[in-house]
């Protein structure tokens, strides 16, 4: 377990987009980015005002970072 939390840690510092579930279409996850992007900003980061959007759809959690209109990740 351990070791497992500290892979997490390590990977949460990398992490440059989620990984949706293998059995999701390519539909679901452009609209699921969509919809959080869209969502309440969660945070505001203050060198390039980029915004952060967190939710968890179908218990996927899904990140999405927006730079203005623009997704950036998700």
């Amino acid at each position: 377990m351990a070791n497992g939390l500290k892979l997490a840690k390590e990977m949460a510092k990398i992490k440059n987009s989620t990984i949706f579930p293998g059995s999701w279409s390519d539909t679901k996850i452009l609209g699921s980015i969509t919809d959080i992007g869209n969502s309440s900003t969660s945070s505001i980061r203050g060198r390039d005002g980029a915004t952060f959007h967190r939710k968890s759809i179908d218990d996927a959690e899904i990140d999405v970072i927006k730079i203005g209109d623009n997704v950036v990740s998700g």
